[in-house]
């Protein structure tokens, strides 16, 4: 199964109702109904959507209490639905409808061709998180897209590529040490401080050692 990134996960998976989302460094693409258009329209255009719907949801928690049934972690039981439904299919959260996209072609026109909207999520936001290039849409994101690019280009990249390879041989030397104790590794854990120490050493010249 080809590699994801989420953009939004709904935001009703709190440790409360017993989920978790440790499993995958790179879960699915989960589009809420509001990065469609209004929330009734939303709903209607998701019921006209041709695509496979999860079986068995909760009338009120939707798919929740399914997520359940395999220990609460959210991925593992995205992985049975992948098995089951393919690389696009339908479910939903208390009422709320998504779409789950796992499909490469699907997810470049989504986040890279096309100016998808995000939605009101990102928008309720904005308050507490300004309007930078990840929570806005439509002509102002084109803007601030245009002007972070040059910082992503090869070029700049190039310059980063010896922190990146320094950090990196620090981690495995952190999991050589830990397989000659035959202690267990936590990935999911090792690859969130390795993403740590990379974004603070490369955008602030800090040394964060979250990897120590």
């Amino acid at each position: 199964r080809p590699p994801t990134t989420a953009l939004a996960l709904p935001h009703f998976f709190p440790s409360q109702f017993g989920l978790h989302c440790s499993s995958f460094s790179h879960p699915p693409l989960c589009l809420p109904s509001t990065s469609v258009t209004s929330r009734q329209r939303a709903s209607r255009h998701y019921r006209q959507v041709d695509l496979p719907e999860v079986e068995g949801q909760h009338w009120l928690y939707g798919a929740i209490p399914l997520i359940k049934e395999h220990g609460g972690e959210i991925f593992n039981a995205m992985e049975a639905f992948f098995d089951k439904y393919g690389n696009l299919f339908k479910m939903s959260f208390f009422g709320r409808p998504v779409v789950v996209v796992a499909n490469v072609e699907a997810l470049r026109e989504i986040m890279v061709k096309s100016d998808f909207p995000k939605g009101s999520n990102y928008g309720n936001l904005h308050p507490l998180l300004g309007r930078g290039v990840v929570f806005i849409d439509g002509e102002e994101w084109k803007f601030h897209r245009k002007a972070i690019n040059p910082g992503f280009g090869s070029i700049a990249l190039k310059t980063l590529q010896p922190t990146f390879a320094k950090l990196t041989a620090k981690l495995v030397k952190v999991w050589t040490s830990h397989l000659q104790s035959s202690s267990m590794i936590d990935f999911s854990d090792a690859m969130t401080k390795l993403t740590l120490d990379i974004i603070a050493e490369t955008g602030f010249s800090y040394p964060l050692n979250a990897l120590d």
